[in-house]
């Protein structure tokens, strides 16, 4: 009997789902709006899976996109992930956004600074390096203004910068004009991605608890942020 994955990016716009046979990407189809996540995913499964004629019982594991990202789409991709987890039993993996950008590398680089637009004047940054197959954190997940960013050239300097927020420091003139930079995918996590940096923590024999994982915002949401301005003492 053949072992299935399913992938779920739900992170960011275009969301996604594909199903991967031996980590090799079968079929995949795009997500409806972030609203209408929760109503599109199961029945887009569905259609991927009859198509495939796959059973249930042969998905051995879950990828889904952790975040950073919209807080909806990530809410409703990790209780997908979980759902497809009780009903299959199957392990789950899941992958923080920004280390699926990295493993989106060309070959050839080492380090990759992965950026990412966290809205309200600030982005969120993160260092990778290159060891063998797997991207591995070299910095912590920083949530910091725009402004910020050109520093880390200075901590990083053989670092590359990649992400869906490249786009925005090149156009602002962020980025130092000797450095070795570059747009790895433009458009932020794709599912192959995410897939091949699953592969990795599965061969490193990381996995999730279901009972414990939970979505990486990064942040507090624009709802926390207004009760923390209407009760500061709480």
């Amino acid at each position: 009997m053949d072992d299935w994955t399913v992938v779920i990016q739900t992170s960011e716009a275009p969301a996604e789902l594909a199903l991967a046979k031996s980590a090799r990407l079968v079929c995949r189809a795009g997500i409806g709006h972030a609203r209408r996540h929760a109503g599109d995913l199961a029945p887009t499964l569905s259609g991927l899976m009859r198509a495939e004629g796959i059973e249930a019982s042969q998905i051995k594991t879950i990828v889904v996109a952790r975040g950073p990202g919209g807080y909806t789409g990530l809410r409703v991709g990790l209780a997908s992930a979980l759902a497809i987890h009780l009903l299959t039993r199957a392990r789950l993996i899941a992958v923080p956004t920004l280390e699926a950008v990295a493993y989106q590398s060309p070959p050839g680089w080492r380090q990759v600074l992965v950026v990412a637009d966290a809205l309200r004047g600030r982005a969120f940054f993160q260092a990778f390096s290159r060891c063998d197959e797997a991207w591995l954190p070299a910095s912590g997940l920083d949530l910091v203004v725009w402004e910020e960013l050109p520093c880390r050239s200075l901590i990083f300097p053989a670092g590359r910068w990649a992400g869906p927020g490249l786009n925005r420091m090149l156009s602002s003139g962020l980025v130092f004009p000797d450095q070795d930079c570059g747009i790895s995918n433009p458009r932020g996590v794709t599912v192959e991605g995410l897939l091949q940096a699953a592969k990795c923590r599965i061969g490193r024999g990381v996995t999730d608890d279901p009972e414990e994982v939970d979505i990486l915002y990064g942040q507090p949401s624009s709802a926390e942020e207004q009760w923390k301005k209407l009760h500061p003492a709480s």
